[in-house]
Parts: C-alpha cells; sequence; structure tokens
C-alpha cells in the first residue's frame, strides 16, 4: 500500500487518490465521471455559443450596432445588449477551450474574466439617470475596478499558487484559498450590483408607467414599458442568480476544499453547477433576447425619443378635437393645432405636463360643446379670441345677423359692402 500523497491537483490515501476537478480530472477514482460531465459541457457550451455569436453578428453588421458609444463624454459606455451578447460568447468559448484542455490533458489554467455593464443609461437621459445613477466618473471608475481587478489581484494567486505548488504545497494552498475568496468578493460584489441597478431601474419604470393616463393614447407606450420591465426582470433574475451562485460556490469550495475533492458524489454535483451554470444563465439570457430584439431600444423600456407609441395617442386626439365643434369653422380653425399635437405626440417630444395639459384642455372643449348653445358666429368669436391680436380688430362691432354663409373665412373677413352697410 502506498503512503498517503497530496498535491495541489491530487490527493491520496492510500491507494484511492481524487483530483480537484478544477486543476485536473485523470488518475483519479471519479476520472469517469468528470470526463462526461465536461465532454458535455464543452458541447453545451458551444452551441450556446453558435447562438450567442449569431445574435452579436446581426446586431453587429446588419443592424449596425457597436460595443462601445465612442462619442460619449464618458470613459466607459458600453451599449448594453451587445455587450452582454459579446462577453457572454467570449464566456462560454472560454469554458468550452478550459474543458477542452482538462480532457486532452494539456494544460491545468482555468482562469475567467468578467465585466459589469453600468455606463449606458446615465448619457441615456440626464434628469432621469440622476434618480438611480450616481454620475458618470462614478460609474466608470465602479467599472473599471470590476473590469481590471481580477487581473491585477486574481491571477497574481493563480501564477503564486502555481509556482509554489511543487516547492511548498502549504503557500501554494493558501494562494488557491485566497483566490478563492477573491473571486467570491467579485461575483458577490457583481451580484448586489447588478440586483442593485435591477431593482431600481424596475422602480424608476413604474413611477413612469403611472404618468400615463387611461386615456387610449398611451394604451401602446404603456405595453412597450411593461414588456421592457418583463425582460429586464428575466435578464436581472438571471444574471443575479448565475452571479451570485458562483460567489456561494467559490465560498463553499474555499472552504471545504478538502471534504469536496474527497466526496466523489459532492465532487460531481458541484461540478456540475459549476460547468453548466454559466452556459444555462448564457442561453436563458439569449432566449430572452430573441423574444424581444428591441429590449434594449428605448420604445421597451418607454424613454422619450421613441418612434412608435405616440401615433395611436395622435389620432385619438384629433378626432377628439374635431367631434367637439361639430362644425367646418371650428374644424377649420383647429386643424393646424390638431396637427402640431399629433407631430408631437407621434416623435415623442411632448412633457408629460405637457401631455397632461393637452387631455384637460380637449376635456373642457367636450364639456363646453355639450352645454352651450350653438351659434356660428358665437363659435367664430371664441376661436378668434384666443388671439389677441385677432379681437382687437373687432372691437366694439355690431352682431350681424345670424345668417350662416357659405365660407367661414368670409365670417372672419368682413367685405367692403357690409362695412359700408354699418
Amino acid at each position: 500500500m502506498e503512503n498517503d500523497a497530496r498535491t495541489l491537483m491530487r490527493q491520496c490515501i492510500g491507494e484511492t487518490c481524487y483530483c480537484d476537478w478544477r486543476l485536473q480530472i485523470y488518475d483519479c477514482v471519479d476520472t469517469h465521471g468528470l470526463k462526461i460531465i465536461y465532454l458535455t459541457m464543452i458541447v453545451f457550451s458551444a452551441i450556446v455559443s453558435l447562438f450567442l455569436f449569431g445574435i452579436f453578428m446581426f446586431r453587429f453588421f446588419v443592424k449596425g450596432h457597436r460595443l462601445f458609444d465612442l462619442n460619449s463624454s464618458s470613459l466607459l459606455k458600453p451599449r448594453p445588449i451587445d455587450c452582454l451578447m459579446f462577453f457572454l460568447t467570449m464566456f462560454n468559448l472560454l469554458r468550452m477551450l478550459t474543458g477542452i484542455i482538462l480532457v486532452t490533458n494539456v494544460s491545468q489554467t482555468n482562469v475567467l474574466a468578467r465585466t459589469c455593464i453600468a455606463q449606458t443609461l446615465a448619457d441615456s437621459h440626464k434628469s432621469t439617470a440622476r434618480q438611480w445613477l450616481p454620475s458618470t466618473r462614478t460609474v466608470d471608475t465602479i467599472g473599471l475596478t470590476f473590469l481590471f481587478t481580477p487581473f491585477l489581484l486574481n491571477n497574481v494567486c493563480s501564477i503564486a499558487a502555481g509556482l509554489l505548488a511543487k516547492h511548498d504545497l502549504f503557500k501554494a494552498e493558501v494562494f488557491t484559498r485566497v483566490l478563492y475568496g477573491l473571486w467570491f468578493w467579485h461575483c458577490g460584489s457583481l451580484a448586489c450590483a447588478v440586483l442593485y441597478a435591477g431593482i431600481r431601474l424596475l422602480a424608476l419604470l413604474t413611477a413612469h408607467l403611472k404618468k400615463f393616463k387611461s386615456s387610449s393614447s398611451g394604451g401602446d407606450q404603456k405595453r412597450r414599458v411593461r414588456a421592457g420591465m418583463i425582460k429586464i426582470r428575466i435578464l436581472v433574475t438571471v444574471i443575479f442568480l448565475a452571479l451570485a451562485g458562483f460567489a456561494v460556490f467559490l465560498l463553499l469550495y474555499g472552504i471545504l476544499r478538502d471534504q469536496i475533492i474527497r466526496s466523489v458524489p459532492g465532487s460531481y454535483v458541484l461540478c456540475i453547477v459549476w460547468n453548466f451554470l454559466g452556459p444555462v444563465a448564457s442561453l436563458v439570457a439569449c432566449l430572452a433576447v430573441l423574444s424581444n430584439p428591441r429590449i434594449d431600444e428605448k420604445p421597451a423600456i418607454g424613454l422619450p425619443g421613441s418612434s412608435g407609441g405616440g401615433g395611436g395617442g395622435g389620432g385619438g386626439m384629433t378626432t377628439t378635437t374635431t367631434s367637439t365643434s361639430n362644425h367646418i369653422t371650428s374644424h377649420m380653425f383647429t386643424t393646424s393645432t390638431a396637427q402640431q399635437d399629433s407631430y408631437d405626440l407621434n416623435h415623442a417630444t411632448l412633457s408629460a405636463k405637457a401631455f397632461d395639459a393637452i387631455v384637460d384642455e380637449d376635456e373642457k372643449r367636450k364639456i363646453h360643446a355639450m352645454y352651450t348653445p350653438y351659434n356660428h358666429y358665437l363659435q367664430d368669436a371664441k376661436e378668434i379670441d384666443d388671439d389677441e391680436d385677432e379681437e382687437e380688430v373687432y372691437v366694439g362691432r355690431p352682431t350681424p345677423p345670424a345668417i350662416p354663409l357659405r365660407s367661414s373665412q368670409s365670417n372672419l373677413i368682413p367685405s367692403p359692402y357690409k362695412a359700408a352697410h354699418f
């Protein structure tokens, strides 16, 4: 019987050896099962990578999107969905490469970096962004810290553990546990940041949704906001669960590394979680984007500048305005105003206060039309009173006979015969 042996990658008790399956899967009691898990993960990661890469290529080349906004005043401003597809593609490709390296027994490296995207909404709407995001400089600092910290700290621990593995096993294991602790802090911080930003964004959209009235003009816009909120919930939930799952796993593995390695069922369970948590989360995010490709566009979250969602509102306002007067004269006078309101609604240039003012004015016209007796000349005079210059022209003029004329313009411009008669 052989004496007990212990290395950074393998622990042997008598003739039975157990592998640290994140570094080595051969010459162990659970080699066969670990090899099947890694081969399945390689195939699954390859399929997910193809889906993600296809979405990214379509958005990048067909739709003309870019990863970063180079014209922004901030240093780090990625486009959220495009960067999400890009980094998830890289993540799954690296995960697949790691599995290939372990299965072929070529190397023992398994270092993956992740990044956080938080800057995009900071400049999209200044007054809105200040309600839930810090300044652009603060967001840049946080984003760059999350981006480069793993390269400065985590990789140092990995390299140190590798260099000391054969000469000083104790220090190598210390650096390994510190590495797990750093990754726990990194993934846990990212999970908290994603959850915090998601909750604040959903609260902001909920408050924005309450600004819409129950009129038909805001129905399409409210549907777009609700659809965008559903997609945001899906993505935030998936990303949070994936990052939190990695954080919990790393914490457990850092504390209970020896017990996990020496337990074959425990190694199988945690190996499956470790290898499939990322690809499954990537696939769910991919399906969420495919179900609504415009999730990152402004109509999906109801921000100003959307081109769709205002058309129905403009038509409703025009119909209500014309039905108020029921006469050609009032219709001719209100046509330009209705067209301007329709243009503002279609191009989302109206603020919430301006939109409410239009609706209130429309209701006043309805009430006035219901309780005011019809008089052709009084109707014209009411419309003309809105213009101060026209009101001064008609001051002191006697009321003409109540005979409707063919042309409504003749009531506004007196003929020489009428002037001489009066």
